[in-house]
């Protein structure tokens, strides 16, 4: 099901691909319009708040353009889920802020681009100053050697002790330039771990999707070039939906947390964790052919389901939380948008034996058609 066949006829959009951060919406004002007529009796069909964030992620429901936001919701509804606060934030941070993320990441990248310009003039200004520095002393030793009339020694001496003022006060620069340097340093510091941040989820602190989705098209276009093995690993929690309506979303969001957790604890230092879908984590292992990343899956599958959480404020133990699995590794010529399908296909073929299961290409043959 598609978001356009729920929805009423809407005018031709503009038919580019999703347009950059820079100016996300580029329809017409009569567009526009007819999106705005289709979204809010949508949103009150469904009872969804029309408060600023639940519009920004109806419109793009609406509008058609983000496939995979579309799906999401589709499937929502397709479950008859009611709209809760849970779905409005994980649909707004996957979908929606990644494109404030990317001007984020836009301006740091400037702002490093400042910085570095000032820190060159800072250490230029700071060398020239104690070249300044020793010339004055080196004036100064001069004009006391001197033995000049009695009248002209009093101005001598003037000269002197101006000359040493004017060193000390140039030392004085070349400190507080220095503690400018360290602090340049510090908040150079700072832009690191803000751009981290703007890649991470909020919930899970692992990758965002549509970053984990880059690292994986930079790791097979590496792969292309120069050759080597690149696997994919998908994770999803089994009967999620079940594990919220039964304990609630709270449960839900720490449960998320746990398997995120364990998930990076089975992957070697380093490996690019992401969250896929609002239960579902991929895992790239660049270098790894598909029974080492198999072995992996199997590993991280066994432990998670080995561990059993209760409830702190009741003491109450959950339901054994459980994963599934599929694995994947890239064939030569193949995109990272079928390596993924793929992986999504073993996923889907692992769910449907109930839990704790994984599935690879060499268990499940897949040839996918092309496009």
């Amino acid at each position: 099901m598609s978001a356009q066949s729920n929805l009423p006829h809407i005018p031709e959009l503009t038919g580019e691909k999703y347009p950059g951060p820079e100016n996300p919406y580029t329809e017409t004002e009569d567009n526009a319009a007819e999106l705005v007529r289709v979204i809010l009796p949508l949103m009150a069909k469904h009872h969804v708040p029309a408060n600023p964030r639940n519009f920004a992620i109806w419109y793009e429901y609406a509008a058609g353009r983000n496939r995979s936001l579309v799906e999401e919701i589709d499937r929502i509804l397709q479950r008859q889920e009611p709209f809760v606060p849970q779905h409005t934030r994980d649909l707004y941070q996957r979908y929606i802020a990644p494109f404030d993320a990317d001007r984020l990441e836009k301006t740091n990248d400037e702002l490093h681009n400042v910085v570095d310009r000032t820190l060159t003039e800072v250490k230029t200004l700071s060398r020239d100053t104690q070249n300044s520095e020793k010339h004055l002393h080196r004036q100064a030793t001069q004009l006391e050697a001197l033995a000049p009339e009695a009248d002209t020694r009093a101005i001598l001496n003037d000269v002197i002790q101006e000359t040493r003022r004017l060193a000390t006060s140039t030392h004085r620069l070349h400190d507080r330039l220095n503690e400018a340097q360290d602090e340049v340093d510090r908040l150079k510091k700072e832009l690191r771990s803000v751009k981290e941040t703007a890649r991470k989820d909020i919930l899970t602190d692992v990758l965002r999707r549509d970053v984990i989705e880059r690292e994986l098209s930079n790791a097979v276009s590496e792969a292309g070039e120069n050759g080597g093995p690149v696997s994919v690993v998908l994770f999803d929690v089994d009967r999620f939906t079940e594990i919220n309506q039964k304990f609630g979303h709270l449960v839900g969001d720490k449960i998320l947390r746990f398997v995120s957790r364990a998930v990076v604890g089975k992957v070697p230092e380093g490996t690019n964790v992401g969250r896929f879908g609002p239960d579902e984590f991929a895992v790239l292992l660049p270098g790894l052919p598909l029974t080492a990343a198999a072995h992996l899956a199997e590993s991280t599958v066994q432990a998670v389901a080995k561990t059993r959480l209760k409830r702190k404020d009741t003491g109450r133990a959950l339901d054994a939380v459980t994963l599934s699995a599929g694995v994947s590794s890239h064939r030569t010529g193949e995109t990272s948008e079928r390596l993924l399908r793929r992986a999504e296909i073993c996923l889907t073929s692992a769910q449907e034996r109930k839990g704790s299961y994984v599935v690879d290409d060499d268990s499940l043959p897949i040839e996918l058609g092309e496009g």
